[in-house]
């Protein structure tokens, strides 16, 4: 696991993130500069830009959102909300016999 300069733990996504955004533009710019179809295909170095830009943001998105979670000892674990034991509360009563929102 990748760590910080003080030993800390860093998270995988943040990782698999940067390392995702890095990776495709120096793959956009390896497709642009050494090959001649590409760059003939699309001639304008702006558009070439945003190519590389809107190519980096999904993959950046799909690196980030598939990358394992950071397993995380020093945070307390979450614990779940308590239901109502006395059945529904106040506010889905209102919702289920239409007096949500109205003023009496």
């Amino acid at each position: 696991m990748p760590s910080n300069r003080s030993g800390q733990p860093i998270e995988n996504k943040a990782v698999a993130a940067t390392g995702a955004t890095l990776i495709i533009n120096q793959l956009a710019w390896a497709i642009f500069t050494f090959w001649p179809a590409a760059r003939n295909a699309v001639p304008s170095a702006s558009d070439q830009l945003q190519l590389a830009s809107i190519a980096a943001t999904i993959f950046t998105a799909a690196a980030s959102y598939y990358a394992p979670h950071t397993h995380r000892p020093d945070l307390p674990p979450v614990v779940p909300p308590v239901s109502p034991a006395n059945g529904p509360t106040t506010a889905s009563v209102a919702f289920e016999t239409g007096q949500a929102g109205e003023d009496h």
